[in-house]
């Protein structure tokens, strides 16, 4: 098929501005002190070294095991002891936030306000020990591996406290531990938790 010599200026054309656009990005490589544009795609691009800390406790945990022992290793049993489910954040602004909830937790069917008003006062006492929830800022100390939770808003008297807690990361795997004081009857006891997360991502 015989090309018509408007086609033939077209294709001219076009080879002579595919080469001068080709020309001044070559020409722009090899100036020096030109800075040169990284293409390399964002799924390819390697975020922070694993042995940094605070990258590796960055995400959304679940809960796996809660454990609170006395001072003779006895496991203390029901919330706020021990809870069934829940969900840890951090995110990179240093924000975190957790919710923790026992599986002993009463539920209230139909108008809330009718439940709440005719439920006795165990399952009201069961309904408030049995979700913890609190959020706020987090600080770590790397070379102590410890995470401070400060407090802005609890369920429970954590608001305004800072909550310290040890941690180990493995895999997946994060691992909190904290160690209280409970005035029980006039004699003070020692507790200490265990909590086993799961990276959800």
């Amino acid at each position: 098929m015989k090309t018509t010599i408007r086609q033939r200026l077209l294709l001219i054309g076009f080879g002579i501005i595919f080469t001068f656009v080709t020309g001044i990005t070559q020409v722009k490589a090899a100036i020096p002190g030109q800075p040169i544009v990284n293409e390399t795609p964002a799924s390819l691009v390697k975020g922070p070294p694993v042995s940094d800390v605070s990258q590796q406790l960055i995400g959304t945990w679940e809960i796996t095991s809660y454990e609170t022992r006395n001072t003779t290793g006895e496991l203390m049993t029901g919330p706020p002891w021990h809870y069934d489910r829940g969900t840890l954040i951090y995110d990179q602004k240093g924000r975190m936030a957790v919710q923790l909830v026992s599986d002993v937790r009463p539920t209230f069917s139909g108008d809330l306000v009718q439940a709440v008003n005719k439920a006795t006062l165990e399952e009201l006492k069961t309904a408030v020990w049995g979700y913890l929830a609190y959020f706020g800022t987090y600080t770590i100390d790397e070379k102590e591996h410890t995470v401070t939770h400060h407090v802005e808003r609890s369920t429970n008297n954590y608001t305004g406290t800072a909550q310290l807690r040890s941690f180990e990361i493995k895999d997946n795997q994060l691992v909190l531990m904290k160690s209280a004081t409970l005035a029980q009857g006039g004699k003070p006891r020692q507790l200490s938790s265990r909590i086993v997360w799961e990276r959800v991502r």
